[in-house]
């Protein structure tokens, strides 16, 4: 996200670089390589397709009807350059979309008591025998793909994964809410952390400390880290009350 802060923050303040390239006539080789045009390309995709996408990330039982509906929203794209960069880039992280993450969709109140029939699909469609924990191509005619098309026997191994109760299978897809299996998944899958914030959060914090000279043994660097982490689990709110209520 922060490529995506920085590429809107340039395409915001192109004036005053309009104004710096006429006083400098060498800056004009930018606007010659083309590289102003792909910035605008880059960021219509972020306001049209990616910001939304981004806040919705976040909860794991629509991550599956996310990904398909953005793979659809970028079909019907007029801009050919961001259709076809976006699907290709997005392609990548089709991690919810796989044959056995897919399974996070039945909790998703959401989607329609139908598509929640892919149930169906679980008992009856085969699927390969090594699983990849990503989709690896994106199939064609994604406009005409639901959660369903990418159900197959594999997705009974979420709920074995995550020891789910799958005795609501045999319930009525309308009945599932009132039924105590379903509400023990649907806390489970809930509680999912499904984007790399933790892996950013940690990146952050390595690159904060090894700034500082006395971390550059390793060793000691390591000892500080654990400190660092336990103190952020125990004082959630960094306030200096927060820490003399504790102590109190």
């Amino acid at each position: 996200m922060a490529r995506a802060i920085y590429g809107l923050k340039m395409w915001i303040f192109l004036p005053q670089f309009s104004q710096h390239r006429q006083q400098r006539p060498s800056s004009s080789r930018v606007s010659r390589s083309g590289i102003l045009k792909n910035l605008t390309d880059f960021c219509i995709f972020l306001t049209k397709h990616y910001v939304r996408a981004w806040f919705l990330a976040r909860s794991a039982v629509s991550a599956p009807r996310h990904d398909i509906a953005i793979f659809k929203v970028l079909e019907e794209e007029d801009n050919e350059i961001v259709r076809k960069a976006g699907t290709k880039t997005l392609a990548r992280h089709l991690w919810y979309l796989s044959k056995i993450n897919v399974g996070m969709a039945l909790f998703d109140e959401e989607l329609s008591l139908q598509e929640k029939e892919f149930v169906a699909n679980m008992k009856a469609v085969d699927g390969f025998e090594e699983t990849s924990p990503r989709l690896r191509t994106l199939p064609n005619g994604m406009k005409d793909k639901t959660v369903t098309s990418f159900a197959t026997k594999n997705t009974k191994r979420f709920f074995e994964l995550m020891n789910i109760d799958t005795s609501f299978f045999d319930e009525d897809p309308a009945n599932w809410k009132d039924n105590p299996s379903y509400k023990a998944g649907l806390q489970r899958v809930e509680g999912l952390v499904v984007t790399n914030d933790a892996a950013e959060r940690g990146v952050a914090l390595v690159q904060e400390f090894t700034k500082n000279g006395r971390t550059k043994a390793e060793d000691q660097l390591q000892f500080l880290l654990q400190v660092v982490e336990a103190h952020r689990r125990e004082f959630l709110r960094r306030t200096k009350s927060c820490p003399l209520k504790n102590l109190k």
